[in-house]
């Protein structure tokens, strides 16, 4: 590939890594922590089992997981890896977008097995 093929797949795949490690997980989370009437009248029984769990459903159990496990992938890319190595690592942020997705989607559901949740 040529250089400049790659500096745009590398940019490419940065902003990717932001979208699909901040700002969904962003913008679900805050759909969890403020439902909207409709939603709150579709999840009734959610929240009613939820009062049985100090308050917390199955999807802030979740998106609590996620943020624990972006909080500590965040610390050891940004921190130890970029700042030291990353820069040598040809495909770091494409490794590292195919990580965020394997965080991120629910049929994996690695975070809640990670943190283990009651």
């Amino acid at each position: 590939m040529s250089h400049s093929l790659t500096q745009l797949m590398h940019s490419l795949c940065r902003v990717g890594c932001l979208a699909v490690g901040l700002m969904y997980p962003a913008y679900q989370t805050y759909l969890v922590a403020h439902p909207t009437a409709l939603q709150k009248k579709q999840f009734k029984n959610i929240s009613n089992n939820a009062n049985n769990n100090n308050g917390f459903t199955e999807e802030h159990k979740k998106w609590h997981s996620y943020w624990i496990c972006y909080a500590i992938n965040y610390v050891h890319d940004e921190v130890v890896i970029e700042g030291s190595i990353g820069h040598a690592i040809e495909w770091f942020y494409e490794f590292k977008l195919i990580v965020l997705l394997y965080l991120l989607l629910p049929r994996f559901n690695v975070c809640r097995l990670l943190i283990l949740f009651d």
